[in-house]
């Protein structure tokens, strides 16, 4: 009899440990559908790239070596042998990408050459084993759609605004219900930052619907966010607040699906706007 119910606790144990670990793969296929955005550093330039499952498409986009990237450090324009130093600081690499491409990877990866990312090797470590395996079941039927920028990056505005809207916005940003509409306001004298920033925002999938300046002293404030006090919080909020160091404050004259953010003295020198040439 203790025999039969020492059996029974076991099969229940088995059971239970069987079902969390079901559980959790059916979660965990939910998050494997999502747009997986990485970013490559190689040494013939460097990528980004959508694993897309949902779409059922591969977006790679290579800007070749000899193309200069601009740093918010205030070098400026820079040739891209710079990149790798500033990978370890996770800020620092974000601002790269957002100013360059308005993206922000899930994962930078460096290797020997941008294309080496499609390597099995990589793929399942940069991947992971999950989302690799359910890759795979897909990647048969998968498109792969390659793009290359080999001149100036302000001589290919007009490509790269249609390129990062198609191909690396990601799909959970297309289906989703939320409609934030960002105003942005530039209150410095800094001619053209309220432009450069909606660009890159729009390129990350943002929906702008005004950009324009006003005189308007934010104190030791970088960047300000106002908001309906009623909002309820999206990425947008979070994102935002965290990438260019925002204060918030309630502006109720607002509807609940506004954000009006305005850029002060204090962020353009942050991020050592004029040494950026304004040719956009």
């Amino acid at each position: 009899m203790r025999k039969n119910n020492y059996l029974i606790k076991v099969i229940f144990i088995f059971l239970f440990f069987v079902i969390i670990i079901f559980l959790n793969f059916l979660f965990k296929i939910k998050n494997y559908k999502k747009d997986y955005l990485m970013a490559v550093v190689g040494g013939d330039g460097i990528a980004l790239v959508n694993v897309s499952i949902e779409r059922k498409v591969i977006n790679f986009l290579k800007i070749d070596k000899k193309v200069n990237l601009w740093f918010s450090d205030g070098t400026g324009w820079n040739n891209q042998d710079r990149v790798k130093n500033i990978l370890k600081d996770k800020n620092k690499s974000n601002e790269l990408f957002f100013y360059n491409f308005g993206f922000l990877p899930d994962k930078i990866i460096e290797l020997e050459n941008c294309s080496d990312w499609k390597k099995i090797s990589n793929l399942s470590k940069e991947l992971g084993w999950g989302r690799f395996v359910y890759f795979n079941f897909f990647r048969e039927n998968m498109i792969f759609n390659n793009e290359l920028i080999s001149t100036k990056l302000d001589d290919n505005f007009e490509k790269l605004s249609e390129i990062m809207v198609r191909d690396f916005v990601s799909i959970d940003k297309f289906n989703s219900e939320d409609d934030t509409k960002l105003s942005i306001i530039n209150t410095t004298g800094e001619d053209g930052m309220a432009s450069f920033l909606s660009s890159r925002l729009e390129w990350l999938g943002a929906l702008v619907v005004s950009v324009g300046s006003e005189k308007r002293d934010l104190g030791q404030n970088e960047c300000l966010i106002e908001k309906n006090e009623g909002r309820v919080e999206n990425w947008w909020d979070k994102e935002i607040k965290e990438l260019f160091k925002c204060k918030v404050e309630v502006n109720n004259s607002l509807s609940e699906d506004q954000l009006e953010i305005y850029f002060g003295d204090k962020f353009a020198e942050m991020i050592k706007y004029s040494s950026y040439v304004r040719t956009f």
